[in-house]
């Protein structure tokens, strides 16, 4: 209960069943500095619940598939829950296979000059989950075969004053459910065959705000903006390479001085500025 503990370039693996390398609850601290943190269990590879803190600086972590019966996908992911706060720095590198990093329950996510990777077989399947939670990343890099970010019901701020770059095959970012918030600043943002920034149909904004993309951010897809609900989005000295497609929604779009290339503006009811 509040128990703290530093590591400095330990190597913390897991195996079998019901295993996890780290499980912190009831107010528990740890900070890694170094080191590498592996597992193959089928109980998350890190679990954060009950108000407690992690900290990886200059860690690699790695989570495998499991090869022993009873395995399950997602099994290795890491959740952040109920208040708990992650932070992952200074040239981390997950590589968490066909996993994610879950943010639920009021938790933060704070990643900065790092970065994950995942490779699920499902292609809808999110690297990084915030579910009414909020997602501070930095000079980061996001990987995914699916979809790079989730966003519901949450707040994401993506940062990017020397690089941040989020890459899927999927939507790049999705935002979905109630009471959002997004900021993208100096941010390269890109989707293979998706959206690079996706609003679900029903999606809201907190107090109806506007997302806001600026700091010469670049978002590159088949469609660079698709807009499914009814939103505003403020985007000034960025590029949107690919189509802008606002759906039978009334989003307010407001492009001041950026730039649209390669692609067309497709929408009903939309107000363009």
């Amino acid at each position: 209960n509040g128990a703290q503990l530093t590591l400095y370039d330990a190597t913390v693996e897991a195996d079998g069943e019901y295993t996890s390398a780290l499980y912190l609850e009831m107010g528990g601290q740890a900070e890694l500095h170094g080191g590498e943190v592996s597992g193959n269990g089928n109980y998350l590879l890190i679990a954060l619940q009950n108000q407690s803190k992690l900290t990886l600086d200059s860690v690699d972590v790695t989570a495998t598939a499991g090869t022993y019966s009873g395995y399950i996908p997602n099994a290795q992911s890491i959740y952040v829950q109920q208040g708990s706060h992650l932070i992952i720095e200074n040239g981390s590198n997950l590589q968490l296979g066909a996993n994610q990093i879950s943010v639920i329950e009021g938790s933060t996510l704070d990643m900065s000059d790092s970065t994950v990777t995942t490779a699920s077989a499902a292609t809808d399947s999110p690297t990084i989950f915030a579910g009414a939670s909020t997602v501070n990343i930095t000079d980061s890099t996001v990987t995914s075969n699916g979809i790079g970010i989730v966003v519901k019901g949450s707040t994401a701020n993506i940062t990017g004053s020397a690089t941040s770059n989020i890459t899927a095959d999927n939507d790049a970012i999705q935002v979905t459910g109630q009471n959002n918030a997004l900021k993208v600043h100096g941010a390269t943002v890109n989707s293979s065959a998706a959206a690079a920034l996706h609003v679900v149909s029903g999606a809201t904004m907190t107090n109806n705000d506007a997302i806001i993309i600026d700091g010469n951010s670049t978002f590159t897809a088949p469609t660079a903006l698709q807009l499914d609900s009814d939103v505003a989005v403020n985007a000034s000295d960025s590029t949107f390479d690919g189509n802008i497609v606002a759906g039978k929604t009334a989003s307010t779009l407001d492009f001041n001085g950026s730039t649209i290339k390669n692609g067309s503006v497709t929408a009903s009811g939309i107000r363009l500025r």
